[in-house]
């Protein structure tokens, strides 16, 4: 079996090195990327005059990524002698500022580590109550998982997660998205049972949610903050449509004042899976309705029935599957933006969202107006969102700055 070396020196593309030094975390691949070697953990890249400007992680095997930046601080040799210190570092900086935002006294579902913007790139700890789960984009973190544990134990150890105890997953995200979790202990730490489902609580609602049953949890923890604002704002609405619903997250909060809510998700087991978070809640089941089909089929169904809600919530994937196919969430908007518009009572509301990094929220803000204004229609943007509390975004890292909402009122 061959040696892998600790670390290898390696000439970074120029357009690369500038990218580096504006902050970008990502080296892409190129002809220079591409030649990386595969028997190193660690890239030195030098840059067009020979200089070693940076540390890498390296990630061969990625077809997006081939590295990922970790430091560059000189001397760089010295920065892989002290990885493992300055990973344990990095992990309790960024616990401690999930502590310090006391996230956990309103919800139970939050980051303890969100990659690039804590300098802990492909890499994500969610915790759910008494389950921690480590989610990894890079196969950087799987050559080192026994570093990774012991480090994370040490910084937990810190705060009083010790005191209760944790379960510990390991999950893989990956772009055919499939499911899998690996069940893990932290050395030196009490650990709990392993459960293969559990009630979370946020904002004073209870959710179902399950590590191995599909590849998503059931619950998307980067939109926490958002939903805390957006609630707020739906407490005196009647009528509520929640397209796209997932397990219908905006739908129960909007069961607590609302007379009437629809929830739209063209997939069945979504859909189920709401309803038992609307019974785990006790809420009034009379007042919901859960259609299982696409957006377009149910804003035509409301359109003949002359249906009008006074607040509409639309959260589109980045890519999503209808009948018709696969489209673009951004390009949907062109038809589907009116349609919304034509189904809102006038004084009525709805927040709009895109979940993507390939343009940026000024662009997203401008053809949302632009696509109103074209249909005549009178409106006002009342609020933008973005990613904030636990899931700060990085400066100079747009990629990481994937998630745009606007709340629109219909004058």
């Amino acid at each position: 079996m061959a040696m892998v070396k600790s670390h290898r020196v390696s000439d970074l593309h120029p357009a690369t090195v500038k990218m580096l030094k504006k902050g970008h975390p990502w080296v892409t691949p190129d002809k220079f990327s591409l030649q990386f070697p595969q028997d190193a953990a660690f890239i030195i890249g030098r840059d067009g005059r020979g200089e070693e400007i940076c540390l890498l992680l390296n990630d061969p095997s990625n077809t997006k990524i081939k590295a990922w930046l970790w430091s560059m601080r000189p001397p760089l040799y010295r920065e892989v002698e002290n990885f493992k210190s300055e990973l344990e570092r990095r992990l309790i900086k960024a616990i401690e500022k999930r502590v310090q935002l006391a996230i956990a006294e309103k919800r139970k579902n939050y980051f303890l580590v969100f990659g690039e913007a804590d300098f802990l790139p492909g890499l994500f700890i969610q915790i759910f109550n008494n389950q921690l789960v480590i989610q990894k984009y890079s196969a950087f973190w799987t050559k080192k998982e026994t570093a990774l544990l012991k480090c994370l134990s040490n910084a937990l150890l810190n705060f009083d997660f010790a005191k209760k105890g944790l379960a510990v997953w390991l999950q893989e995200r990956n772009i055919k998205r499939k499911k899998g979790m690996k069940k893990l202990t932290l050395p030196a730490f009490k650990n709990i049972p392993h459960q293969n489902s559990c009630i979370v609580q946020e904002f004073g609602l209870d959710y179902h949610i399950y590590f191995q049953r599909q590849y998503d949890l059931g619950l998307y923890s980067d939109m926490a903050a958002i939903r805390e604002k957006l609630n707020k704002k739906m407490q005196g609405a009647s009528r509520v449509l929640n397209l796209f619903a997932y397990t219908g997250a905006y739908s129960l909060s909007a069961l607590k004042n609302a007379s009437e809510v629809w929830s739209v998700d063209l997939s069945a087991r979504y859909m189920k899976w709401l309803e038992e978070n609307i019974l785990l809640n006790k809420l009034d089941h009379g007042h919901h309705h859960s259609l299982v089909q696409s957006t377009e089929a149910a804003l035509s169904d409301f359109k003949k029935n002359k249906q009008t809600f006074d607040f509409i919530i639309c959260d589109p994937p980045s890519a999503s599957s209808d009948e018709s196919g696969v489209s673009n969430a951004f390009k949907a908007y062109n038809g589907l933006l009116p349609k919304l518009m034509e189904r809102l009572e006038t004084g009525g509301k709805m927040a709009i969202f895109l979940n993507t990094h390939s343009l940026n929220r000024k662009k997203f803000e401008n053809k949302m107006s632009e696509i109103l204004e074209k249909n005549q229609y009178k409106f006002v943007i009342e609020d933008s969102y973005k990613l904030i509390e636990d899931c700060q975004t990085l400066k100079g890292f747009p990629e990481g700055d994937y998630l745009k909402g606007l709340l629109i009122q219909k004058k």
